[in-house]
């Protein structure tokens, strides 16, 4: 029977996690591969590919990957949070001296224009009103007649009016990245030399998240969001600095277990302490303002398993995590460019690992 077919939870044991060690991992593999199934059903198995290990007891916890998916959707929510603004300013304004996008001013148009037949509406209603109080005090039937037939095309029309203006509003689309606010988000990034890319989710690099975990581009990030509403629309203000307070709490919270856990340097007992409670406060947080946002197995990762790892080894993700192979990977690369101009394969891989031998431990020079 596949492995996860047998594995059931209830809702009382839902946060309790298991460590489970690497060496279990060999069970499930080698059932999936021994018994000669479909590659259609190996997602039935936690682990359906030949193991290339024999023993072991942790896997470091991908310190950057952790911190690059855990900044993005925060971000992302705070990204959503402003385009629900920029709808709302939309649904307001009435001009503006700012360089605003085109769909952005068509969208606000067509809502002043459905506040405009909201306010025609709204006058016809109030004269029909009128006339039904004047209608209750007249005699003579041939002028009820008329006013009767008055305050029915007054409905009418009223009626009409407000049909369009809603179907004016439910055509006034906002793209998700035409607003102003929006739009915001890139500018104020490019201030402390960060850009998005352009694809995979325009998710951030490593050292951009390092950069905008900074209090200081925090700050920054939601101080020009506040600022632009209030320029925009001002009785929208304390809405979003209500919203920008709320997130600029969030991301401070994420930036200190960023620098605690992402690091290379030997973690203290007392470190260690201050990094739990770092992330139990910043989980807490997040569960308690942001309750309709999902847990990401990222999140799970960073709650249950980086203090284990760093309590066993004392040092940050950095010193054993994926930074270090790739910058050895990267050192590698530019000595070989410096090499090119050896022919044989043998020769070229020969002098980079000796010149790398030689850069890392310059006490063995003497020894070649």
């Amino acid at each position: 029977m596949p492995i996860r077919d047998s594995v059931k939870h209830s809702s009382q044991d839902v946060f309790s996690i298991l460590q489970r060690p690497l060496n279990e991992l060999l069970i499930p593999a080698m059932g999936a591969v021994g018994s000669h199934i479909l590659k259609s059903t190996l997602k039935q198995f936690d682990d359906g590919a030949t193991a290339s290990f024999k023993t072991g007891g942790q896997v470091c916890p991908p310190g950057l990957h952790l911190s690059l998916g855990l900044y993005l959707k925060p971000f992302n929510s705070f990204e959503s949070a402003c385009h629900l603004l920029d709808i709302k300013i939309s649904q307001t304004l009435e001009n503006s001296s700012q360089d605003l996008n085109a769909n952005f001013l068509k969208t606000a148009e067509k809502y002043a224009r459905a506040r405009q037949l909201d306010e025609e509406a709204d006058g016809l209603d109030d004269s029909a009103n009128i006339l039904i109080e004047h209608l209750a005090t007249i005699q003579e039937q041939t002028t009820a007649v008329v006013y009767h037939q008055t305050i029915q095309e007054h409905l009418k029309e009223r009626d009409n009016l407000r049909n369009e203006a809603e179907s004016i509003r439910k055509g006034a689309k906002l793209s998700f990245d035409k607003g102003p606010l929006v739009r915001q988000l890139d500018a104020t990034l490019q201030k402390f030399r960060v850009a998005r890319q352009a694809y995979h989710g325009k998710s951030f690099v490593g050292n951009h998240v390092h950069r905008c975990c900074q209090k200081e581009n925090i700050d920054l990030l939601m101080a020009d969001v506040v600022n632009l509403t209030n320029q925009l629309c001002p009785d929208l203000v304390e809405e979003t600095k209500a919203m920008a307070d709320k997130y600029k709490v969030l991301f401070r919270l994420f930036g200190t277990c960023h620098k605690q856990y992402n690091t290379a340097d030997f973690h203290s007992d007392e470190d260690i302490h201050a990094l739990e409670s770092t992330i139990r406060s910043y989980l807490q947080y997040f569960r308690t303002k942001f309750g309709n946002e999902t847990i990401p197995p990222k999140m799970h990762i960073l709650e249950d398993h980086v203090v284990p790892f760093i309590k066993k080894w004392h040092v940050g993700l950095g010193f054993l995590g994926e930074q270090g192979v790739e910058s050895v990977d990267a050192r590698l690369n530019s000595v070989k460019y410096n090499v090119r101009g050896l022919k044989d394969d043998l020769d070229i891989l020969k002098s980079v690992m000796v010149t790398h031998w030689v850069q890392t431990r310059p006490g063995a020079h003497s020894i070649r």
